[in-house]
Protein backbone atom coordinates (compact mmCIF):
# COMPACT_ATOMS: atom_id res chain seq x y z
CA UNK A 1 0.00 0.00 0.00
CA UNK A 2 1.30 3.38 -0.66
CA UNK A 3 -1.37 5.76 1.71
CA UNK A 4 -2.18 4.84 5.24
CA UNK A 5 -4.10 6.49 7.60
CA UNK A 6 -3.28 5.73 11.77
CA UNK A 7 -6.40 6.15 13.78
CA UNK A 8 -4.59 6.29 17.21
CA UNK A 9 -6.22 5.19 20.21
CA UNK A 10 -6.97 8.29 22.60
CA UNK A 11 -5.96 8.29 26.10
CA UNK A 12 -2.73 6.58 25.99
CA UNK A 13 -0.42 8.06 28.03
CA UNK A 14 4.05 8.34 28.14
CA UNK A 15 5.66 7.87 30.94
CA UNK A 16 4.95 11.72 31.86
CA UNK A 17 1.48 11.95 31.43
CA UNK A 18 1.67 13.39 28.14
CA UNK A 19 -1.12 11.97 25.73
CA UNK A 20 0.13 10.33 23.03
CA UNK A 21 -1.04 12.79 19.42
CA UNK A 22 -0.40 12.48 15.96
CA UNK A 23 2.13 15.35 16.40
CA UNK A 24 4.00 12.41 17.86
CA UNK A 25 4.01 10.17 15.30
CA UNK A 26 5.62 12.80 12.49
CA UNK A 27 8.02 14.34 15.37
CA UNK A 28 9.65 10.53 15.51
CA UNK A 29 9.68 9.85 11.71
CA UNK A 30 11.14 13.40 11.31
CA UNK A 31 13.56 12.84 13.78
CA UNK A 32 14.45 9.68 12.36
CA UNK A 33 15.36 10.89 8.44
CA UNK A 34 17.40 13.78 10.47
CA UNK A 35 19.87 11.64 12.52
CA UNK A 36 19.68 9.11 10.35
CA UNK A 37 21.03 5.22 11.64
CA UNK A 38 18.69 2.92 12.44
CA UNK A 39 15.95 5.10 12.64
CA UNK A 40 17.06 6.51 8.69
CA UNK A 41 16.69 2.91 7.49
CA UNK A 42 13.58 1.74 8.59
CA UNK A 43 12.42 5.40 6.94
CA UNK A 44 14.14 4.02 3.76
CA UNK A 45 12.73 0.93 3.85
CA UNK A 46 9.03 2.19 3.23
CA UNK A 47 10.45 5.00 1.03
CA UNK A 48 9.61 7.59 3.71
CA UNK A 49 12.35 10.58 2.49
CA UNK A 50 10.36 13.62 3.06
CA UNK A 51 8.60 14.87 5.95
CA UNK A 52 5.42 16.17 4.21
CA UNK A 53 4.79 12.19 3.26
CA UNK A 54 3.34 12.07 6.79
CA UNK A 55 0.19 14.57 7.25
CA UNK A 56 -1.14 15.22 10.65
CA UNK A 57 -5.26 15.10 10.05
CA UNK A 58 -6.24 15.94 13.57
CA UNK A 59 -5.12 14.98 17.14
CA UNK A 60 -5.79 11.39 16.47
CA UNK A 61 -5.29 10.45 13.01
CA UNK A 62 -1.62 10.85 11.05
CA UNK A 63 -1.36 9.63 6.96
CA UNK A 64 1.38 8.42 5.69
CA UNK A 65 1.52 8.98 1.56
CA UNK A 66 4.40 7.38 -0.25
CA UNK A 67 5.54 7.52 -3.47
CA UNK A 68 5.22 3.31 -3.99
CA UNK A 69 3.72 0.87 -1.65
CA UNK A 70 5.46 -0.51 0.96
CA UNK A 71 5.01 -3.76 2.03
CA UNK A 72 7.00 -3.52 5.29
CA UNK A 73 4.64 0.04 6.45
CA UNK A 74 3.08 -2.08 8.87
CA UNK A 75 5.52 -4.39 10.21
CA UNK A 76 8.18 -1.33 10.82
CA UNK A 77 5.96 -0.11 13.25
CA UNK A 78 5.85 -2.64 15.12
CA UNK A 79 9.88 -3.29 15.09
CA UNK A 80 10.94 -2.24 18.82
CA UNK A 81 13.79 -0.28 17.35
CA UNK A 82 11.48 1.99 15.86
CA UNK A 83 10.86 4.38 18.49
CA UNK A 84 7.53 6.65 18.69
CA UNK A 85 8.57 9.49 21.81
CA UNK A 86 6.89 12.11 23.19
CA UNK A 87 7.66 14.99 21.44
CA UNK A 88 6.50 17.14 24.21
CA UNK A 89 8.81 16.36 27.27
CA UNK A 90 11.73 16.06 24.43
CA UNK A 91 11.36 19.43 23.76
CA UNK A 92 10.62 20.64 26.80
CA UNK A 93 14.60 19.13 27.99
CA UNK A 94 16.30 19.92 25.05
CA UNK A 95 17.42 23.36 23.76
CA UNK A 96 18.41 24.73 20.53
CA UNK A 97 22.23 23.05 20.45
CA UNK A 98 20.39 19.62 20.38
CA UNK A 99 17.02 19.84 18.95
CA UNK A 100 16.45 16.49 18.90
CA UNK A 101 17.40 15.29 22.30
CA UNK A 102 19.89 12.93 21.89
CA UNK A 103 21.89 14.08 25.07
CA UNK A 104 18.91 13.86 27.09
CA UNK A 105 17.14 11.07 25.49
CA UNK A 106 20.84 8.92 26.30
CA UNK A 107 20.02 9.02 30.23
CA UNK A 108 16.26 9.39 29.30
CA UNK A 109 13.04 7.18 27.95
CA UNK A 110 10.44 9.14 26.64
CA UNK A 111 8.17 6.85 25.69
CA UNK A 112 4.33 4.94 26.79
CA UNK A 113 5.39 1.97 27.55
CA UNK A 114 4.24 -0.59 31.23
CA UNK A 115 7.39 0.01 33.05
CA UNK A 116 9.14 3.57 33.22
CA UNK A 117 12.30 3.82 34.53
CA UNK A 118 13.31 5.44 37.81
CA UNK A 119 17.21 4.74 38.49
CA UNK A 120 19.83 3.94 35.60
CA UNK A 121 23.45 3.71 36.99
CA UNK A 122 25.30 2.28 34.06
CA UNK A 123 27.43 -0.60 33.65
CA UNK A 124 25.57 -1.68 37.04
CA UNK A 125 21.62 -1.56 37.58
CA UNK A 126 18.49 -0.32 36.16
CA UNK A 127 15.44 0.17 38.05
CA UNK A 128 11.79 0.57 36.39
CA UNK A 129 8.02 0.62 38.20
CA UNK A 130 4.79 -0.20 36.77
CA UNK A 131 3.27 2.45 34.18
CA UNK A 132 0.50 3.13 36.72
CA UNK A 133 -1.05 5.00 33.72
CA UNK A 134 -0.31 2.29 30.82
CA UNK A 135 -3.22 1.87 28.31
CA UNK A 136 -2.62 -2.10 27.88
CA UNK A 137 -3.31 -4.77 30.53
CA UNK A 138 -1.54 -3.88 33.65
CA UNK A 139 1.97 -5.75 34.64
CA UNK A 140 2.05 -8.50 37.04
CA UNK A 141 5.08 -7.24 38.60
CA UNK A 142 5.78 -3.88 40.18
CA UNK A 143 9.01 -3.41 39.84
CA UNK A 144 12.29 -4.67 37.68
CA UNK A 145 15.51 -4.45 38.78
CA UNK A 146 18.41 -5.46 36.01
CA UNK A 147 21.69 -5.88 37.24
CA UNK A 148 24.86 -5.77 34.87
CA UNK A 149 27.01 -8.40 35.45
CA UNK A 150 29.40 -9.44 32.97
CA UNK A 151 30.57 -12.56 34.16
CA UNK A 152 28.26 -15.62 32.69
CA UNK A 153 29.66 -17.88 35.89
CA UNK A 154 28.45 -15.00 38.38
CA UNK A 155 25.14 -14.75 36.67
CA UNK A 156 24.11 -18.10 36.66
CA UNK A 157 25.68 -17.85 40.69
CA UNK A 158 23.29 -15.08 41.27
CA UNK A 159 20.45 -17.32 39.75
CA UNK A 160 21.17 -20.37 42.24
CA UNK A 161 21.61 -18.14 45.15
CA UNK A 162 17.81 -16.85 45.02
CA UNK A 163 19.55 -12.58 44.47
CA UNK A 164 17.89 -13.06 40.93
CA UNK A 165 14.95 -14.73 39.17
CA UNK A 166 16.28 -14.38 35.60
CA UNK A 167 19.39 -15.26 33.99
CA UNK A 168 19.96 -14.66 30.41
CA UNK A 169 22.72 -14.92 27.62
CA UNK A 170 24.47 -17.61 29.88
CA UNK A 171 27.61 -19.49 28.64
CA UNK A 172 26.09 -23.24 27.39
CA UNK A 173 28.38 -24.66 29.99
CA UNK A 174 26.64 -22.41 33.11
CA UNK A 175 23.29 -23.39 31.35
CA UNK A 176 24.02 -27.32 31.19
CA UNK A 177 25.02 -26.69 35.29
CA UNK A 178 21.61 -25.19 36.27
CA UNK A 179 19.52 -28.30 34.83
CA UNK A 180 17.64 -30.43 37.22
CA UNK A 181 18.82 -27.70 40.13
CA UNK A 182 16.04 -27.66 42.94
CA UNK A 183 13.88 -24.38 41.99
CA UNK A 184 15.44 -23.65 38.67
CA UNK A 185 13.67 -24.23 34.90
CA UNK A 186 15.42 -23.44 31.66
CA UNK A 187 13.25 -21.99 28.81
CA UNK A 188 14.49 -23.17 25.68
CA UNK A 189 13.61 -22.31 21.85
CA UNK A 190 15.16 -22.00 18.03
CA UNK A 191 15.89 -18.85 18.05
CA UNK A 192 16.03 -16.11 15.05
CA UNK A 193 19.50 -15.41 15.90
CA UNK A 194 21.91 -15.96 13.36
CA UNK A 195 26.21 -16.70 13.67
CA UNK A 196 28.48 -16.25 10.91
CA UNK A 197 31.59 -14.68 9.94
CA UNK A 198 31.39 -11.18 7.12
CA UNK A 199 33.89 -11.72 4.37
CA UNK A 200 35.06 -8.02 3.50
CA UNK A 201 34.04 -8.83 -0.25
CA UNK A 202 35.53 -4.72 -1.27
CA UNK A 203 38.77 -6.20 -0.94
CA UNK A 204 41.59 -8.92 -1.50
CA UNK A 205 41.56 -11.98 -1.14
CA UNK A 206 38.00 -12.05 -0.23
CA UNK A 207 36.82 -9.55 -3.41
CA UNK A 208 37.72 -13.01 -5.25
CA UNK A 209 34.25 -15.74 -5.32
CA UNK A 210 36.69 -19.09 -4.80
CA UNK A 211 38.49 -17.63 -1.82
CA UNK A 212 35.02 -17.05 -0.08
CA UNK A 213 33.82 -20.37 -0.91
CA UNK A 214 37.24 -22.31 0.37
CA UNK A 215 36.01 -20.33 3.94
CA UNK A 216 33.31 -21.58 3.75
CA UNK A 217 34.41 -24.91 3.29
CA UNK A 218 36.64 -25.16 5.68
CA UNK A 219 34.55 -24.02 8.58
CA UNK A 220 33.71 -27.46 10.90
CA UNK A 221 29.91 -26.84 11.26
CA UNK A 222 29.42 -29.90 12.78
CA UNK A 223 32.00 -29.28 15.73
CA UNK A 224 31.06 -25.99 16.28
CA UNK A 225 27.39 -26.84 16.85
CA UNK A 226 28.80 -30.04 19.13
CA UNK A 227 31.89 -28.79 21.06
CA UNK A 228 31.23 -24.99 21.61
CA UNK A 229 27.11 -24.86 21.26
CA UNK A 230 26.88 -28.14 22.88
CA UNK A 231 24.07 -28.77 21.05
CA UNK A 232 22.15 -25.88 21.64
CA UNK A 233 21.74 -24.73 17.55
CA UNK A 234 21.67 -26.32 14.10
CA UNK A 235 24.06 -25.51 11.46
CA UNK A 236 22.94 -22.17 9.57
CA UNK A 237 21.77 -23.57 6.22
CA UNK A 238 20.66 -19.86 4.21
CA UNK A 239 20.77 -16.52 4.41
CA UNK A 240 18.24 -15.82 7.10
CA UNK A 241 16.31 -17.29 9.51
CA UNK A 242 14.86 -21.04 8.11
CA UNK A 243 11.24 -20.18 9.74
CA UNK A 244 10.62 -16.94 7.97
CA UNK A 245 7.94 -16.86 5.42
CA UNK A 246 9.87 -17.19 2.29
CA UNK A 247 12.91 -18.52 3.51
CA UNK A 248 14.82 -20.57 1.00
CA UNK A 249 16.72 -23.91 1.97
CA UNK A 250 19.73 -23.18 0.50
CA UNK A 251 21.55 -26.37 -1.08
CA UNK A 252 24.68 -25.43 -2.36
CA UNK A 253 26.37 -24.48 1.09
CA UNK A 254 28.86 -26.84 1.21
CA UNK A 255 30.17 -29.19 3.90
CA UNK A 256 33.31 -29.54 5.50
CA UNK A 257 36.34 -30.31 2.73
CA UNK A 258 39.98 -29.54 3.41
CA UNK A 259 41.04 -30.99 -0.42
CA UNK A 260 38.12 -28.84 -1.82
CA UNK A 261 39.06 -25.75 -0.53
CA UNK A 262 42.70 -26.34 -0.57
CA UNK A 263 42.48 -26.52 -4.33
CA UNK A 264 40.20 -23.73 -4.98
CA UNK A 265 42.85 -21.70 -2.98
CA UNK A 266 45.48 -23.27 -5.63
CA UNK A 267 43.65 -22.06 -8.54
CA UNK A 268 43.31 -18.55 -7.44
CA UNK A 269 46.63 -18.42 -7.37
CA UNK A 270 46.91 -19.00 -3.19
CA UNK A 271 48.65 -22.35 -2.80
CA UNK A 272 50.70 -21.71 -0.26
CA UNK A 273 47.69 -20.05 1.55
CA UNK A 274 47.66 -16.06 3.38
CA UNK A 275 47.95 -14.48 6.41
CA UNK A 276 44.71 -12.85 7.74
CA UNK A 277 42.62 -11.68 11.10
CA UNK A 278 39.17 -11.24 12.40
CA UNK A 279 38.04 -9.06 15.24
CA UNK A 280 35.10 -10.07 17.27
CA UNK A 281 33.65 -9.28 20.52
CA UNK A 282 34.90 -10.02 23.76
CA UNK A 283 31.85 -9.92 25.33
CA UNK A 284 30.45 -12.73 23.62
CA UNK A 285 31.79 -15.78 25.34
CA UNK A 286 31.20 -18.20 21.88
CA UNK A 287 33.34 -15.56 19.63
CA UNK A 288 36.95 -16.43 20.75
CA UNK A 289 36.38 -20.64 21.06
CA UNK A 290 34.61 -20.83 17.26
CA UNK A 291 37.75 -18.77 16.26
CA UNK A 292 39.91 -21.22 17.87
CA UNK A 293 38.72 -23.99 15.70
CA UNK A 294 38.74 -21.84 12.77
CA UNK A 295 41.72 -20.81 13.33
CA UNK A 296 42.75 -24.94 13.51
CA UNK A 297 40.84 -25.89 10.47
CA UNK A 298 42.52 -22.99 8.03
CA UNK A 299 45.89 -24.02 9.84
CA UNK A 300 45.18 -27.27 7.11
CA UNK A 301 44.83 -24.80 4.22
CA UNK A 302 48.22 -22.61 5.30
CA UNK A 303 45.77 -19.94 5.87
CA UNK A 304 47.02 -17.92 8.90
CA UNK A 305 44.07 -16.87 11.16
CA UNK A 306 45.12 -13.86 13.76
CA UNK A 307 42.29 -12.89 16.57
CA UNK A 308 41.54 -9.59 17.51
CA UNK A 309 38.85 -9.09 20.37
CA UNK A 310 37.30 -6.01 21.34
CA UNK A 311 35.40 -4.68 23.99
CA UNK A 312 31.94 -4.24 23.35
CA UNK A 313 31.33 -0.65 22.42
CA UNK A 314 34.64 -0.72 19.80
CA UNK A 315 33.72 -3.49 18.55
CA UNK A 316 30.03 -2.16 16.97
CA UNK A 317 31.92 0.82 16.08
CA UNK A 318 34.64 -1.04 14.04
CA UNK A 319 31.85 -3.15 12.21
CA UNK A 320 31.28 -0.33 10.13
CA UNK A 321 34.63 -0.43 9.00
CA UNK A 322 35.64 -1.30 5.54
CA UNK A 323 38.85 -2.32 6.73
CA UNK A 324 38.72 -5.06 8.01
CA UNK A 325 38.94 -8.23 6.60
CA UNK A 326 36.82 -10.37 8.52
CA UNK A 327 34.08 -9.28 11.28
CA UNK A 328 32.69 -11.88 13.38
CA UNK A 329 28.95 -10.95 14.20
CA UNK A 330 25.53 -12.48 16.08
CA UNK A 331 22.59 -11.20 14.33
CA UNK A 332 18.69 -11.45 14.21
CA UNK A 333 16.53 -9.63 11.65
CA UNK A 334 13.97 -8.21 14.32
CA UNK A 335 11.27 -7.82 11.93
CA UNK A 336 10.05 -11.31 11.15
CA UNK A 337 9.88 -10.51 7.45
CA UNK A 338 12.83 -12.17 4.60
CA UNK A 339 13.06 -8.63 2.92
CA UNK A 340 13.40 -6.85 5.51
CA UNK A 341 16.06 -9.73 6.78
CA UNK A 342 17.52 -9.35 3.22
CA UNK A 343 17.67 -5.43 3.04
CA UNK A 344 19.32 -5.41 6.68
CA UNK A 345 22.09 -7.61 5.60
CA UNK A 346 22.89 -7.29 2.14
CA UNK A 347 21.17 -4.47 0.58
CA UNK A 348 24.52 -2.49 -0.83
CA UNK A 349 23.33 0.86 1.29
CA UNK A 350 22.51 -0.89 4.53
CA UNK A 351 24.42 -0.09 7.88
CA UNK A 352 24.24 -3.57 8.53
CA UNK A 353 26.38 -4.59 5.49
CA UNK A 354 28.82 -5.54 7.12
CA UNK A 355 30.47 -7.51 4.07
CA UNK A 356 30.69 -4.41 2.23
CA UNK A 357 28.84 -6.94 -0.34
CA UNK A 358 27.50 -5.12 -3.31
CA UNK A 359 25.60 -6.60 -6.30
CA UNK A 360 23.22 -4.18 -8.46
CA UNK A 361 21.05 -7.10 -9.32
CA UNK A 362 20.37 -7.91 -5.33
CA UNK A 363 19.91 -4.33 -4.94
CA UNK A 364 17.16 -3.88 -7.55
CA UNK A 365 15.47 -7.16 -6.39
CA UNK A 366 15.44 -6.16 -2.30
CA UNK A 367 13.83 -2.75 -3.64
CA UNK A 368 11.19 -5.16 -5.60
CA UNK A 369 10.55 -6.90 -2.90
CA UNK A 370 9.86 -3.73 -0.34
CA UNK A 371 7.32 -2.48 -2.57
CA UNK A 372 5.95 -5.56 -4.15
CA UNK A 373 1.95 -5.97 -2.50
CA UNK A 374 1.63 -9.41 -4.24
CA UNK A 375 2.54 -12.21 -2.07
CA UNK A 376 3.39 -14.75 -4.54
CA UNK A 377 5.57 -12.09 -6.60
CA UNK A 378 7.09 -11.14 -3.69
CA UNK A 379 8.31 -14.35 -2.46
CA UNK A 380 9.82 -14.82 -6.48
CA UNK A 381 12.11 -12.38 -5.88
CA UNK A 382 13.12 -13.37 -2.29
CA UNK A 383 14.03 -16.38 -3.60
CA UNK A 384 15.83 -15.21 -6.35
CA UNK A 385 17.82 -12.86 -3.53
CA UNK A 386 18.41 -15.88 -1.47
CA UNK A 387 19.94 -18.03 -4.47
CA UNK A 388 22.47 -15.06 -5.87
CA UNK A 389 23.13 -13.88 -2.16
CA UNK A 390 24.00 -18.10 -1.68
CA UNK A 391 26.18 -18.64 -4.80
CA UNK A 392 28.30 -15.66 -3.85
CA UNK A 393 29.38 -16.50 -0.31
CA UNK A 394 29.63 -13.16 1.14
CA UNK A 395 29.61 -14.98 4.93
CA UNK A 396 30.78 -18.23 6.51
CA UNK A 397 27.94 -19.64 7.62
CA UNK A 398 28.16 -20.95 10.95
CA UNK A 399 25.10 -21.74 13.05
CA UNK A 400 21.77 -20.82 14.70
CA UNK A 401 21.84 -20.65 18.05
CA UNK A 402 18.61 -21.52 20.39
CA UNK A 403 17.48 -18.88 22.60
CA UNK A 404 17.84 -19.56 26.28
CA UNK A 405 16.84 -18.28 29.66
CA UNK A 406 17.19 -19.72 33.12
CA UNK A 407 15.13 -18.54 35.60
CA UNK A 408 13.48 -19.35 39.12
CA UNK A 409 10.78 -21.84 38.79
CA UNK A 410 7.89 -19.08 40.27
CA UNK A 411 8.21 -17.03 37.46
CA UNK A 412 6.06 -18.05 34.37
CA UNK A 413 5.07 -16.58 31.14
CA UNK A 414 8.19 -16.21 29.51
CA UNK A 415 7.14 -15.78 25.26
CA UNK A 416 9.74 -15.86 23.02
CA UNK A 417 10.05 -12.88 19.90
CA UNK A 418 12.28 -12.66 17.19
CA UNK A 419 13.84 -9.76 18.28
CA UNK A 420 15.67 -12.29 21.15
CA UNK A 421 14.61 -10.18 24.06
CA UNK A 422 12.20 -10.80 26.98
CA UNK A 423 10.01 -8.56 27.72
CA UNK A 424 9.46 -7.65 31.74
CA UNK A 425 5.11 -7.53 30.92
CA UNK A 426 4.78 -11.01 29.60
CA UNK A 427 6.29 -12.29 33.12
CA UNK A 428 4.27 -12.80 35.99
CA UNK A 429 5.02 -14.63 39.50
CA UNK A 430 3.14 -18.17 40.35
CA UNK A 431 3.10 -19.31 44.38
Amino acid sequence: MKNITFKLREGVKSHWGNELSANDIKWSWVRKLELGGIGGFFASIIGLNNPDQIQIVNKYVVSFKLDKPASLILKVHRNPRNYIYDSKKILESTNDDDPWGKKWISDNIAGFGPYKMVYLKREEKFIAEKHTEYWGKEPSIDRLVMLQETSSKKRAKLLLNKKVQIAQFLDFKDIKSLINKPEIEIDKTQSSNMVWINLNCSKPPFNNLNIRKAMNIIFPKKDAVNKIFLGYGRELKGVIPDFYPGYLNVTNIPDHDIIKARDLLKNEGYAKGFETYCIYDNSQFFMHPLLLLYKESLKKIDITLNLVGLEHEDYFIQLQSRSHPMKMTRYAPWCADTAYALAVSFLSSSLGNYTHYSNLEVDKLIQNALTESNYQTRLKYLYSIQKIISSDYPWVNICNPDFIIARSSNIKGWVYRTFNHTKAQDFYLSG
